[in-house]
């Protein structure tokens, strides 16, 4: 089984206001949550 962490998706308005914004660190910040948490892609 293949997880796949969604919680960066630009159609949730958080992530579009940090992605139009390039806060970059921020994304970085909720991949790596993600990772931890067992997300594969």
């Amino acid at each position: 089984m293949l997880i796949i962490g969604e919680k960066i998706n630009s159609s949730r308005k958080d992530i579009k206001d940090m992605v139009e914004g390039k806060n970059k660190e921020f994304i970085q910040e909720l991949a790596q949550k993600q990772t931890e948490g067992g997300a594969q892609m």
